[in-house]
């Protein structure tokens, strides 16, 4: 019989032997004992003696005794200690694996332990909670018995997995909880060998479900913050302020056609980009926002695109602080506002442009007010001088030619008296013909219905023929009249008629503003405009009267207007300094007053003549 057959019967001889009582096993010593040295002892006394002596097996019984009560004693002191240490052993173990439970127990950790053959060797009261069974059921048992058929095959082959690959093994997976609702959980297995090569399994399972579920709250934060800013075109940032690290999105790089390695990271970088008259309010805000304990910032800048042009940013961000108000973290966004700022120019240039046309339309509007309440005056002081201009000469008519047909009525009428009504009634008729002329040629040239018959004249032959027709009318007021001419040879373009016409006025007036014993002298020279480069005719008709005053001295060309010293009843209209104006304005000349250095007033005629004809001048 070979060793391999022997085995189990030595085990199972051992295995009675150690099961058997103490006091046994000594009788059985004895026995075999004292049975042996029987047998030694009459083999002995057969060699020595030929023959079995009674008192040689006497004296080996004794000796058999006493030896057996001497192994007996041994054997005894040798299982008391034995029981000792292995119960001192069991203790030992007893109390480590009463701390190992502890420990497994106070995790929250569902933990179990396994040996080769899958059984459970450790369980935590997490383990427990989660297979549903006491520790008791579940110690020496192996997953087909806890679990179902399914469950076991699969946890068999990931134990036979990691047994051969030794590497620890996580996975993921669904269990459920107390109460039933699946909660996501983490499967860790690891194989471990002890001392005597015996090998174990240690499985955990961790709680996963919170986590996962952040982590499926974070992907879709994330895809919606993606999407969110794809659809808002926000490009992220944030700079954390203790370590000075700034980070900008790929969306604002792209956006402005830079790299990542042309726009760093750093403020150096973004900074250097952003257009110089902003940089310095870019830093400031960031500053003041960093100090003044707001919880966000906000700021517009223009910053250079990659080809050159800039572009508009607004720059918004979160401030987070720690609990005492520093500044940790700025977390915002930039957004492209180039064409809001390009339609808020466009808004404001329009702005600006209704503006200004608002003004203009408000001065034109003005304008014409005051030209319309000038109007209404001028119609008002037309209607005060014209009803006393016209109704003085008109009851003139009226009362002479009543006075003449009364007188012709009588036989004794004296016809000098005849002569002097008529003669009355002949001036005012004549004072009322001018008046209603001057009425019809003023309309005519404000109306622009009066045109210029320009022909070559003589100015001094003029001038002399109005002196000559109102030569009567100063020598009454004894007033000296006089020309003087300083003219060159060749002939000067003018409308003589129209011309005479405003030296008829200019000389009128002249004597009857100026008091009796004075001169009125028309002086005619030769003049310039232009910086001298047209040449002109200059008519000035000066008297010695009472003059105009300052204020007065551009308004007495208006239409029915006199100036306020000549305002006594001298018999003005009005109306003679206005034709005058528009006269030499046909002419493309100019007229204005001016006061004397002694007394009196100059009123000073220019008007360009055309460039003479080279062949005439030759």
């Amino acid at each position: 019989m070979n060793r391999a057959e022997d085995t189990p019967l030595l085990e199972r001889l051992s295995a009675r032997w150690d099961a058997m009582a103490s006091w046994k096993r000594i009788l059985w010593i004895m026995v075999g004992s004292l049975a042996l040295s029987e047998a030694i002892t009459a083999a002995m006394s057969l060699l020595l003696l030929g023959r079995i002596d009674g008192g040689y097996l006497l004296t080996g019984c004794v000796a058999s005794v006493l030896v057996s009560l001497l192994v007996s004693g041994l054997i005894r002191s040798f299982d008391v200690r034995l029981e000792r240490e292995r119960h001192r052993s069991l203790q030992t173990e007893a109390r480590g694996r009463a701390f190992l439970d502890a420990v497994l127990d106070a995790l929250p950790i569902p933990t179990l332990v396994k040996d080769e053959s899958g059984r459970f060797v450790v369980v935590s009261r997490e383990a427990c909670v989660v297979l549903q069974k006491p520790r008791e059921a579940l110690i020496g048992s192996t997953d087909a018995e806890v679990s179902s058929s399914h469950v076991a095959r699969i946890v068999a082959q990931e134990d036979a997995h990691v047994l051969a690959t030794g590497r620890t093994l996580r996975t993921e997976l669904q269990l459920p909880d107390r109460s039933g609702i699946l909660r996501w959980f983490e499967k860790c297995k690891s194989a471990v060998m002890l001392d005597g090569g015996a090998h174990f399994i240690i499985a955990s399972t961790l709680d996963i479900d919170e986590r996962r579920r952040a982590e499926e709250a974070l992907r879709e934060s994330e895809a919606f913050l993606r999407a969110a800013t794809w659809a808002t075109d926000v490009s992220l940032w944030s700079w954390s302020v203790r370590d000075d690290t700034l980070r900008l999105g790929e969306h604002l790089r792209h956006r402005l056609g830079y790299s990542e390695d042309e726009l760093r990271d750093d403020w150096a970088s973004l900074v250097a980009r952003i257009h110089p008259d902003d940089q310095k309010h870019f830093a400031a805000t960031r500053n003041e926002a960093i100090a003044s304990g707001q919880d966000r910032c906000e700021q517009e800048f223009r910053i250079r695109h990659r080809d050159g042009y800039w572009v508009w940013i607004l720059s918004r961000a979160r401030i987070e602080r720690d609990a005492d108000g520093q500044a940790i973290r700025f977390v915002g966004g930039h957004l492209d506002i180039t064409a809001r700022k390009a339609s808020e120019a466009i808004v404001r240039d329009h702005r600006d442009a209704l503006a200004q046309e608002v003004a203009i339309r408000t001065t034109e509007l003005v304008a014409a007010r005051d030209a319309a309440e000038a109007a209404n005056r001028a119609k008002s002081a037309f209607l005060a001088n014209m009803s006393h201009a016209l109704r003085t000469p008109l009851h003139s008519v009226l009362s002479f030619s009543r006075l003449g047909h009364a007188a012709t009525a009588r036989a004794d009428a004296a016809p000098e008296k005849l002569t002097r009504y008529f003669g009355n009634i002949e001036q005012s008729a004549t004072r009322l013909q001018i008046l209603i002329d001057d009425l019809l040629d003023l309309s005519a040239l404000e109306a622009g219905t009066v045109t210029l018959v320009p022909a070559p004249d003589d100015p001094e032959t003029l001038a002399a023929s109005v002196l000559d027709e109102l030569r009567s009318m100063g020598d009454a007021k004894r007033i000296e009249l006089s020309l003087q001419t300083s003219l060159a040879a060749a002939p000067y373009v003018i409308d003589g008629a129209k011309l005479a016409r405003v030296l008829h006025q200019l000389l009128s007036n002249a004597i009857r503003y100026s008091p009796e014993d004075t001169k009125v002298v028309v002086r005619l020279l030769d003049d310039a405009v232009t910086d001298g480069a047209t040449r002109a005719l200059r008519v000035e008709v000066i008297d010695e009267g009472m003059g105009i005053a300052e204020a007065d001295l551009t308004t007495v060309f208006d239409r029915f207007v006199e100036g306020s010293k000549t305002r006594s009843g001298a018999g003005g209209t009005g109306l003679g300094l206005a034709i005058c104006r528009h006269i030499v304005g046909l002419h493309g000349g100019s007229i204005w007053a001016q006061r004397n250095a002694t007394r009196g007033t100059t009123m000073v005629v220019v008007l360009p003549q055309p460039d003479r004809d080279p062949q005439t001048s030759a």
